[in-house]
């Protein structure tokens, strides 16, 4: 009997402690894109910067729209042609 009960403790051990590496390894993947992200973030800052010569928050102003405005729907937007 005590031994049926130390193997059941040993298994729920190992899951435990499996549970816990995927837990500490999904971290690490989570870290990492946040890093990831704010070098993309970071990048962008960098190219408005050297392009348009201002900060990402002052590109409404001078695009010269209305940050308290919500832009129009894609289906009210009259079609672009890039050609």
């Amino acid at each position: 009997m005590g031994e049926q009960r130390q193997d059941a403790a040993d298994r729920a051990l190992r899951a435990a402690e499996s549970a816990l590496a995927e837990a500490r390894e999904g971290r690490v993947r989570g870290e990492a894109a946040v890093v990831a992200g704010q070098t993309a973030v970071d990048g962008l800052k960098a190219r408005i910067a050297e392009r348009l010569d201002c900060a990402p928050e002052a590109v409404a102003a001078l695009a010269g729209l209305d940050p308290d405005t919500p832009p129009p729907d894609a289906e009210e937007m009259p079609a672009s042609s890039t050609g």
